[in-house]
């Protein structure tokens, strides 16, 4: 339900998901609760280690890359990905 792929597919590129109702009813806590935005007040954010909005935002992207995941490519595309984008694989090797 959040990633909306169905919505996504039928908006398709160059559309607007801003008169769609999946965004009118989430739109509150995607605007206002974001997930690598941090709302500690300074004193708690030090004692937890100061992560900035990168490593907070790198943190929560291997978070989501390690769950598993039933929508899995085929090796065709997978492959075809990887070699448009080299840089991928990379995070593999590192053990991450």
């Amino acid at each position: 339900e959040a990633l909306c792929l169905g919505l996504i597919r039928s908006v398709g590129p160059g559309g607007t998901f801003m008169d769609q109702d999946h965004t009118l009813r989430n739109m509150r806590t995607a605007a206002y609760l974001p997930k690598i935005a941090t709302r500690e007040m300074g004193e708690r954010w030090e004692k937890e280690g100061r992560a900035d909005i990168a490593s907070r935002g790198l943190n929560e992207a291997l978070s989501i890359l390690a769950r598993n995941n039933p929508a899995v490519f085929g090796e065709e595309i997978d492959r075809a990905i990887l070699a448009r984008f080299p840089g991928l694989a990379a995070l593999e090797g590192e053990g991450k």
